[in-house]
């Protein structure tokens, strides 16, 4: 029930600032974050716990941040860009999510473009580290 949408590169349309965005579509939450960097991610999270009063930081307080306003990891990741490679990302940003490459630049993303992810996700069999 949760999508992110991440570009391979620090380089959203045109070079332009996009902030980070949340959307609720039939149930589904939609985040678009620009940042690709999860080392850039993460150093934003810890600035954010030092204007909180939280006790004790640990994995979940941390992740809780990143994922934000999810529960839990995203189902499913569209990274925009080869898939020669993974983006610059956490590793626990890609541990439970299925990733859907989409060859396009950011500026050029469209809604045919996320339903052909979707559709290619809808079709995986997730085993969740099972073998068959």
């Amino acid at each position: 029930m949760w999508l992110t949408i991440r570009p391979y590169s620090d380089s959203p349309a045109g070079g332009g600032a996009v902030q980070r965005s949340i959307d609720v579509r039939e149930g589904c939450t939609v985040t678009v974050d620009p940042c690709a960097d999860g080392q850039d991610r993460l150093i934003g999270a810890i600035q954010q716990l030092r204007d909180t009063s939280v006790a004790i930081v640990d994995e979940a307080v941390i992740a809780g941040i990143l994922m934000s306003p999810a529960p839990c990891e995203p189902d499913l990741t569209v990274v925009l860009g080869a898939s020669s490679r993974l983006p610059r990302t956490l590793v626990w940003d890609l541990a439970y999510c299925e990733l859907v490459f989409i060859d396009t630049a950011w500026s050029q993303l469209s809604g045919t473009h996320l339903e052909t992810a979707i559709g290619e996700y809808s079709r995986r069999h997730r085993r969740f580290g099972g073998i068959e």
